[in-house]
């Protein structure tokens, strides 16, 4: 089955077709390259074949997800991948999130979507920077160097660091902040949070302009104040969005002796979904001004790396013992935990006053004093700060390992 995103703006219109759509699809795209391999799905990069613009071909991102059926995902105790969408017709609820803010220019524009047997696809708009090599497919795919420039890679959050140096000044983290508050607040506006906020969950475009990805952990109530859940996954990954109340979680001597390895765990706090978004929003906030984590020690050291890499062996030097090696990061990361619980968050010297202040309150450890959407969008530093201004050009790719500025428009002190 198939259903269009430009229907979906006008009236929802669901129509049926066969297990050929994919490949009806395939001959309206041609598929370039794979932008990225996630945990739970691929997502493959297509553009238009005979593009109206030839200098200017439309590319679309096409996410494959494995189909959970409300079923399978109740017997095996799984959040179902589908939702109702009209009578008894269901879509992926990442395809739903995209058609409700299909008018929204802080998230990818809805296109299409195809579910058959165990698979859908959800067709919608890539977020990549305009490069005349990428218009082309390498003759030689054997060429490391010629398939690293083709590879599809967008911008996202990762990619606006060095080590632990941000590539953004200010007033342009402050552009990025200020798009991605106002995509939660949309989402608000309809009763939904997004569930899944992360630096892999949003991409920067040259002109910082800001999209928010992966609407498929999204949760719908009608009633607002029902939002409020009391389990979370945490995995590594997650280190860097530590909340206070996770971090005194994890102290507790029960809880230390069940965690003994780097594995995804559930943590039981209790937070409106929209409040945890915020939090995660705001240590990203954090991150784009300062270049490292909250409370992270902001020194680099490539033995110990990020905070959200403990787990892995990258930095591990030969002979090393591996323990050893292992035990260096969860004592820093620990330590890193004591800091949250105990002390307030360190601000760059070199930051303006109005960001000092909103990183203050938004990365309060009592959750009584953290604002919430509505009231951290009327802070100075979100009305005021990147406005009016040039920002220049971000960051681009060379390679998809090394980044460059455009002459005058590097990250500022």
């Amino acid at each position: 089955m198939g259903i269009s995103g430009e229907e979906v703006s006008i009236v929802p219109f669901i129509y049926t077709v066969t297990r050929f759509a994919f490949f009806f699809f395939m001959l309206i795209v041609k598929f370039a390259d794979e932008i990225d391999c996630l945990a739970y799905g691929t997502i493959l990069v297509a553009r238009e074949s005979e593009p109206e613009d030839p200098e200017n071909p439309r590319h679309y991102a096409i996410k494959i997800h494995h189909h959970k059926s409300l079923e399978w995902a109740n017997i095996q105790g799984h959040s179902p991948t589908m939702g109702l969408w009209k009578d008894d017709m269901y879509i992926p609820m990442e395809a739903m999130g995209l058609a409700l803010v299909w008018n929204s220019d802080v998230f990818p524009s809805f296109d299409s979507v195809y579910t058959h047997n165990d698979w859908h696809m959800t067709i919608m708009s890539a977020a990549l920077d305009y490069d005349p090599i990428r218009n082309t497919i390498p003759d030689d795919d054997d060429d490391e160097d010629c398939a690293a420039i083709n590879r599809f890679r967008a911008f996202i959050g990762t990619r606006c660091f060095d080590k632990k140096d941000t590539l953004l000044n200010e007033q342009q983290a402050c552009k990025v902040s200020s798009q991605m508050l106002r995509g939660l607040r949309e989402l608000l506006d309809m009763n939904i949070v997004h569930g899944d906020i992360s630096l892999n969950n949003f991409v920067v475009g040259e002109d910082f302009s800001t999209k928010l990805l992966d609407l498929g952990l999204m949760s719908f109530d009608v009633q607002q104040d029902k939002l409020v859940f009391t389990d979370w996954a945490w995995v590594p990954f997650h280190e860097y969005h530590m909340l206070p109340e996770m971090a005194i979680e994890f102290s507790k001597p029960e809880i230390i002796a069940a965690y003994k390895t780097e594995r995804q765990h559930r943590v039981h706090v209790k937070s409106h979904g929209s409040m945890m978004d915020l939090w995660r929003s705001s240590c990203i906030a954090f991150m784009l001004a300062h270049g490292h984590a909250p409370w992270e020690n902001p020194e680099w050291n490539a033995h110990l790396a990020r905070v959200w890499r403990t787990h892995e062996s990258t930095g591990l030097q030969d002979g090393e013992n591996y323990r050893d090696f292992w035990n260096a990061r969860i004592e820093e990361r620990n330590a890193r935990r004591d800091r949250i619980i105990n002390e307030e968050c360190p601000m760059a010297e070199h930051l303006s006053q109005d960001c000092i202040d909103a990183f203050r309150v938004m990365l309060a450890r009592d959750p009584s004093q953290r604002p919430n959407v509505a009231e951290l969008e009327t802070f100075p530093w979100f009305q005021s700060s990147w406005m009016d201004q040039d920002l220049g050009r971000r960051a681009h790719f060379v390679s998809h390992i090394k980044v460059d500025f455009d002459e005058g428009h590097g990250p500022s002190a």
